[in-house]
C-alpha cells in the first residue's frame, strides 16, 4: 500500500513528493511526466501518481532519495501553471474554512435546544431555553465587545458599564474552547462529577468539562448542542477549533507568524504551535468520505485502497491524487516550567491558551499523525516537529 504527500510550492516551482509503502521493495527510478509522477520498483512494478487538475510537471527523470521504504523526490513544476497556482493561493488564503456560519445568539436564544455527548450522542441536558446567548471576549473581539456592555437608563444614560462574566440562570457564554453556563444546571444534568470537579458523561465517561463554582465549563470539542428539530446547531471537532484560533490570530499579525502555547495545568503541560504556512497546498491519495471528526493526513492517504486502480497482474496501480489545503506549522510539547517556557510568557507575540487534558492531547495526536507521513530528515526543523492541520479538500 502506498502512502504520499506533495507539498506544491509553487513560488519556487517545486513539488516536494513523499512517498512511502509496505513490504520489501525498492525504488529502480522515477519520472515525471506532465501529469503524473511514475515510481518503477525492483519487481519490475510501476505506481503512477496522477495529479489533479491545475497541477503540472517538467517531464524528466528525477534524483530520488530513499530511506528504507520512503522516497523523497522533488519536482519541477510547470512555469505557467506555477504562477497561476501562486496566484491562486493568494486568493483562496482561507479556502476550505468558511467562518460565515451564522451567529451562536440566533440559533441557541428563545428556543429549545439539547445538549449531547458527542462521542456517544447521549442526552446531557435535553430542552434548554436560553434567554442570553454571548461569546467570551477572546481573540475574537470583533464580535465580542457590544455585548458585553448595557445602557444605563436615567442620567447615566451615555455611559457604558460592564456586564458580569459569571453567567446567570439563563445565560450561555461560550469562547473557542469551552462554554460558560450557571452551576443552576448540574443537578439536572446526565453526568457524573468526580472529586477533581471534571463532569463526565454517565453513559460514556467522556469528559465533558469542569465545575468551578458558581459556573460549569463544558468543552467545545465533547459537546454538541441539537436544535427542536432535531438539527446540529453546533458542533466543531478539534481541527475546526485550531483553524479558528489561527484565523483569529492570524488576521492581526501583519505578516508575523502565528504562535500559539496550549497549557494544561494537571499534569502542567505545553504544547507550542508556530505557523509556516497557513495556505499550504497539499497533494494526497483521494479522500472517500468524512465521518464528521478530525482529519488527519493519514485518514486522507488511507482512503487510497478504494481508488487505486491496478493491473491484471495486480503489480501496477494508478492513484490519483487530490488537492488539499492545510496549515502547515512546528510543534513541541514541554512538561513543566523553564527557561523557554518563561520567554513564551514574556512574548506579547505568544499566545498562552490554557486548555484541558483532553484538548490538548487530541491536538497533539493529529499533529503526531501528520508528521508521520515525513521522512526523519524533514520531520524536524529547530528542534520542533512539523506537522499539518487539514482545512478541507477541493
Amino acid at each position: 500500500m502506498l502512502q504520499v504527500l506533495a507539498e506544491e510550492l509553487p513560488n519556487i516551482q517545486v513539488c516536494n513528493f513523499y512517498i512511502s509503502w509496505t513490504g520489501s521493495l525498492s525504488c529502480q527510478k522515477v519520472r515525471s511526466e506532465k501529469s503524473s509522477c511514475v515510481i518503477e520498483f525492483d519487481n519490475d512494478s510501476l505506481a503512477t501518481l496522477s495529479l489533479p487538475n491545475g497541477t503540472y510537471l517538467v517531464p524528466c527523470e528525477l534524483h530520488y532519495k530513499q530511506n528504507g521504504n520512503m522516497v523523497a523526490v522533488r519536482a519541477q513544476m510547470d512555469e505557467t501553471a506555477s504562477l497561476i497556482n501562486s496566484l491562486g493561493a493568494d486568493l483562496l488564503s482561507d479556502a476550505g474554512v468558511l467562518f460565515t456560519t451564522e451567529p451562536l445568539q440566533n440559533v441557541m436564544v428563545g428556543q429549545n435546544i439539547t445538549a449531547q455527548c458527542k462521542e456517544c450522542h447521549s442526552q446531557v441536558y435535553p430542552n434548554i431555553c436560553f434567554s442570553r446567548v454571548l461569546p467570551l471576549p477572546s481573540l475574537d473581539w470583533d464580535h465580542s465587545s457590544e455585548g458585553w456592555f448595557c445602557h444605563l437608563h436615567g442620567d447615566d444614560g451615555k455611559n457604558l458599564k460592564p456586564t458580569s462574566m459569571i453567567p446567570g440562570q439563563d445565560d450561555c457564554f461560550y469562547s473557542e474552547l469551552f462554554f460558560l453556563l450557571n452551576d443552576c444546571y448540574l443537578e439536572h444534568m446526565s453526568v457524573d462529577c468526580n472529586v477533581n470537579n471534571t463532569i463526565l458523561c454517565k453513559a460514556c465517561r467522556n469528559s465533558l468539562g469542569e465545575h468551578l463554582k458558581p459556573s460549569l465549563k463544558l468543552w467545545t470539542h465533547n459537546i454538541e448542542w441539537i436544535d427542536s428539530n432535531g438539527q446540529i446547531a453546533y458542533s466543531k471537532n478539534v481541527s475546526d477549533i485550531l483553524l479558528r484560533l489561527f484565523h483569529n490570530i492570524d488576521k492581526d499579525n501583519f505578516g508575523v507568524n502565528c504562535r500559539i502555547a496550549l497549557k494544561t495545568q494537571s499534569p502542567l503541560m505545553y504544547l507550542f504551535l508556530v505557523t509556516m504556512n497557513t495556505n499550504q497546498k497539499l497533494l494526497l491519495s483521494h479522500l472517500d468520505s468524512n465521518n464528521g471528526g478530525d482529519k488527519t493526513l493519514t485518514d486522507v492517504v488511507n482512503g487510497e485502497q478504494n481508488s487505486n486502480k491496478r493491473t491484471k497482474q495486480d503489480k501496477n496501480c494508478d492513484l490519483k491524487l487530490r488537492k488539499v489545503f492545510a496549515v502547515k506549522l512546528l510543534y513541541q510539547v514541554k512538561i513543566g516550567d523553564d527557561e523557554e517556557t518563561g520567554l513564551w510568557q514574556d512574548d506579547v507575540d505568544v499566545h498562552i491558551l490554557p486548555c484541558c487534558k483532553s484538548f490538548f492531547e487530541r491536538v497533539k495526536s493529529l499533529l503526531d499523525m501528520s508528521s508521520t507521513l515525513l521522512p526523519s530528515d524533514v520531520r524536524t526543523v529547530n528542534n520542533m516537529i512539523v506537522g499539518y492541520i487539514l482545512k478541507d479538500t477541493i
